[in-house]
């Protein structure tokens, strides 16, 4: 009975999907030549409104399941193409056929279609910055860290931590993949890759509950450049620069496309010398009086850099798609140092001079595997997608430091000197499910879960010398074995609910965090576990045709890195030293953000920032002591408030785009047994101007500006940097050549001041950052854009139903 009740079902079902009223047609060119991948869109009866969306097979037809009965209109576009607009269809039960849609070549000049087809260097989109590095002439030849300092908000100070809107706490993905590796070797990733694998940076300032809760200023996602050339295809990049030392970078890609398989392989080597030059200074009040030591130096790195990423993408059918991709960037890094100390005032120490000369070589390497599989259930949008990835980052590391000791240029104590040992294995292993459906014609769910297990092994050791000899022993005080595992179980749901001038979405994650820690060494030990719930909202409005306003809100958290919690001690000489703090506790951000746009000419925006246990990083010395110590602590909470501004005008010779952004931020809590409250007002600003000059000439002049502010107890100095590039097409435009000019006046540089009771210290590190670049750049191979590639933009509006 049960198997008859079954099958009765099953064919009523079935003749209720037949009977489903529906729209087909069949696009072709004036030559009568069907055009696949055209963007076919249902929409309302106004035309004001896209309902569904699909997109044309390889035979140019096309079928869109109607939701109610009632009077639409189609859409057609393609890119070449002028867009087709029905007349009103008024559909019923039946099926109608629109029969054959010719589309018709558009006729518009070369230079005006350039200008349009030219994406302007950054784009606010949907609550997103984004700057489109394939269009930057001033980004090629740049590192990612590089290019990070020319996304608007964002600063890359003079110790390499990244901050946006001045505050710390942001986490990195790649291609949409949370970054779980230490901060330290976050850092050596970006500085190893090059632009010319980068196709744009997004900064996601209030994500959504799709995203991880890490990151409590937001996500800076990087987006590697895509396949979009059927056949063969490929290019040769080459870029040399120098400042005081040189550097170069050499790329290669080679890929292949067809309609249903592509294969991809990006391969780069950077060769360079990194310059620094260090300025310490330290005064400590003693009872004899002030004890001031000043510390100056350089390093010089030698940084050889193989990135190599290969992948595989197959799509049996026009809605699945599944791929593989590998990666991997061994790097040594070679560097000599030198530093000088003096001990003036009230010296309590034996000499009065510190000589120390360092040689530290690195080596490490990141190689990961990341699959994915996208399916696509029907002409609305309802996906699954699923992806995998594991992450091994290896890193050997090893500093040798040699200290002398002066008075009057006299040696006066034996010379001390330690090996620093630090091996290094991170793996990393996440697997995410991604479920979207379009429940009604105005309402989308998306739904979907992921588990992540870190583990790092860290062992690090100290030789020591017998004093005034080259003969070394195990210091077992130093010795350290320290084990890290951290799982998070996620799960998350968001719903948006499209209205008739915009849309209202609403999404909660929760997030399970176990972790648990232990130094062999002493035994010493830790766990945590603990669950959060992360709601965010965002509502869009249409304020006119060409106004918008947008609210959003979200909660966020950031976990501290395993090196903050680790209490060993690593040092840089024999007056400075860095350690952990197992007592960091995560920090919470509440943020609400506010924006309104006139077109794609002004945008506006207010942000109110509040974090609980603000992680906080600084120096100080301890009483009675002269080491310097570099740790973290937690700040009680601090607040900041940020408004920005953002304009920009295009014309067919001249493209201009300015920002600018006003912060206040304020911290509170107790440092070192002293109660903090501090305020700060800041500013900063840029400028871009690209000039389209006849006979394919390009020219780009760049500038930036930071004010100083406060940041705890820390002041930052103001910094900027003016950029010149000229760039000239040649080889009907297969061969790009780039000179530029970056920092001409040699202002951008890092220098900050901290001041506790008795005890004041200022840090300046300026480096090699005047440099003359010189970039070619050919292209190989078909140079047919693939369709459906370059329409994905208008194919995801589409299925958004926005």
């Amino acid at each position: 009975m049960n198997r008859y009740l079954f099958l009765l079902l099953l064919l009523c079902s079935t003749i209720c999907s037949l009977a489903q009223p529906r729209i087909t047609g069949a696009v072709k060119n004036s030559a009568n030549i069907p055009l696949p991948y055209c963007a076919v869109a249902l929409m309302d009866s106004a035309g004001h409104t896209t309902l569904k969306g699909t997109i044309t097979g390889e035979d140019g037809r096309f079928v869109i399941d109607i939701p109610v009965p009632g009077h639409y209109r189609v859409q057609v576009r393609l890119m070449g193409y002028t867009e087709y607009v029905s007349g009103v269809v008024n559909i019923d039960s039946l099926a109608v056929d629109q029969g054959a849609i010719v589309l018709r070549y558009a006729t518009h000049g070369l230079a005006e279609a350039a200008v349009k087809a030219q994406r302007p260097l950054v784009e606010f989109k949907n609550g997103t910055i984004v700057l489109n590095v394939e269009n930057d002439l001033l980004a090629t030849g740049n590192t990612a860290l590089e290019l990070l300092k020319r996304l608007p908000g964002v600063m890359v100070d003079a110790q390499n931590n990244v901050t946006v809107d001045g505050r710390g706490g942001i986490g990195f993905m790649m291609d949409g993949r949370l970054q779980q590796i230490p901060a330290g070797q976050m850092i050596n990733i970006l500085s190893s890759m090059t632009s010319e694998s980068i196709a744009s940076i997004q900064l996601i300032k209030n994500p959504s509950a799709k995203y991880d809760a890490a990151g409590t200023s937001g996500l800076i996602n990087i987006i590697s450049k895509k396949v979009r050339l059927r056949g063969v295809s490929g290019n040769l990049f080459e870029s040399a620069s120098y400042g005081k030392r040189g550097g170069s970078v050499s790329a290669f890609s080679l890929n292949y496309k067809t309609n249903k398989f592509t294969l991809l392989t990006n391969t780069s080597y950077n060769n360079k010398v990194i310059l620094l030059e260090n300025t310490m200074n330290r005064t400590l009040n003693t009872a004899g009086g002030d004890m001031v030591i000043r510390a100056k130096g350089r390093s010089e790195s030698l940084s050889s850099v193989l990135n190599f990423k290969g992948g595989v993408e197959y799509a049996p059918t026009d809605r699945t798609t599944m791929g593989i991709n590998i990666t991997t960037a061994p790097n040594t890094v070679n560097e000599f140092a030198d530093l000088n100390t003096t001990i003036d005032g009230a010296n309590t120490l034996a000499y009065s001079l510190l000589s120390s000369k360092a040689y530290n070589p690195e080596h490490y390497n990141n190689p990961s595997v990341s699959t994915y599989a996208v399916h696509t259930f029907d002409s609305s949008g309802t996906q699954l997608k699923f992806s995998a990835d594991y992450t091994r980052f290896l890193d050997e590391y090893s500093g040798l430091n040699r200290n002398s000791f002066f008075n009057n240029q006299i040696e006066v104590m034996p010379m001390q000197a330690y090996n620093n040992h630090i091996d290094l294995v991170f793996k990393v292993f996440t697997q995410k499910l991604d479920f979207t459906k379009m429940l009604t014609k105005t309402i989308t769910l998306e739904a979907g879960e992921k588990t992540s297990f870190v583990e790092n092994n860290n062992s690090s050791s100290v030789d020591m010398n017998v004093p005034g000899t080259e003969t070394y022993y195990a210091d077992t005080l130093y010795n350290n074995r320290y084990v890290y595992n951290e799982q998070i179980l996620a799960g998350y749901v968001n719903v948006t609910k499209a209205l008739t001038k915009g849309a209202l979405q609403l999404g909660l994650r929760g997030e399970q965090t176990n972790i648990d820690g232990i130094n062999h060494a002493n035994g010493y030990s830790f766990t945590q576990h603990y669950f959060n719930l992360f709601p965010n909202l965002s509502f869009d409005y249409a304020l006119s045709q060409k106004n918008s306003l947008q609210f959003s809100y979200s909660y966020r958290i950031d976990r501290p890195a395993y090196n903050q919690l680790n209490p060993i001690r690593i040092f840089s000489d024999a007056l400075n030293y860095g350690t952990g703090n197992p007592q960091l506790q995560p920090q919470y951000s509440h943020k609400i953000n506010a924006e309104v746009a006139h077109g794609r000419v002004f945008h506006f925006s207010l942000a109110y920032t509040h974090t609980d246990n603000s992680i906080y990083s600084y120096s100080f010395t301890r009483p009675g002591m002269q080491s310097n110590v570099d740790t973290t602590f937690n700040f009680a909470f601090s607040d900041q408030v940020v408004l920005g501004t953002f304009a920009q005008f295009q014309s067919k010779w001249y493209n201009l785009q300015t920002m600018a952004e006003f912060m206040y931020g304020n911290r509170r809590g107790m440092i070192d047994g002293s109660n903090t409250l501090n305020e700060t007002f800041a500013m900063q600003g840029s400028m871009n101007n690209t000039f389209l000059l006849p006979k394919e000439w390009r020219l780009q002049l760049n500038g930036r500006y930071n004010t100083g502010f406060y940041d705890g107890i820390q002041h930052y100095n103001q910094r900027g940097q003016v950029d010149i590039a000229v760039q000239k097409k040649l080889l009907k435009g297969k061969l790009n050549t780039t000179l530029g000019i970056y920092d001409i006046f040699y202002t951008d540089y890092g220098r900050y001041t901290s001041t506790l009771p008795g005890q004041q210290y200022y840090y300046k590190q300026r480096p090699d950052s005047r440099r003359l670049r010189l970039t070619l750049n050919y292209r190989f191979g078909n140079m047919r854009i693939d369709r459906k590639v370059s329409d994905g933009e208008d194919n995801s509006r589409l299925k958004k139903g926005s």
